[in-house]
């Protein structure tokens, strides 16, 4: 009779263990979302385009700064919605070229000529591929 309730014991013991471990992982994980929560919501906020603000605003905003990654995301933003809006390669291609990154100017400059092959974006093309000659020597 006294192994019987020594055993029940135990085996009251054991189920009380493993319920302290699960309250013990859940309380954790609760903790974690709980203080990685502010974390991710602050940089989900910086990646977010002020929709109360009309694109081209924010992108002239991000010039004024001379915020050329902000202005590139938020161009890059509006060519994912139309891949071929000729303007916005030439754009970008202007913007990489005030940062002096010929390659990637080039790269837009060439796919903007590409879609609406104008004689002013060959020019700019021309150019963009002469300074690069120029840096190779």
């Amino acid at each position: 009779m006294k192994d019987d309730i020594n055993q029940q014991i135990l085996k009251e013991l054991k189920k009380l263990n493993s319920l302290s471990i699960w309250i013990s992982v859940s309380f954790a994980l609760i903790l974690i979302i709980l203080i990685s929560a502010p974390l991710v919501y602050r940089c989900k906020a910086k990646q977010k385009t002020n929709y109360d603000t009309p694109i081209w605003t924010q992108i002239n905003n991000a010039k004024d700064r001379a915020d050329h990654e902000e202005e590139i995301r938020l161009v890059k933003m509006l060519l994912d919605k139309d891949s071929n809006d000729y303007y916005l390669y030439i754009y970008l291609g202007s913007i990489y070229m005030s940062k002096g990154d010929l390659q990637n100017a080039e790269k837009h400059y060439a796919r903007g000529y590409e879609l609406f092959p104008l004689k002013e974006y060959d020019e700019y093309l021309k150019v963009v591929r002469k300074l690069i000659e120029q840096q190779k020597k």
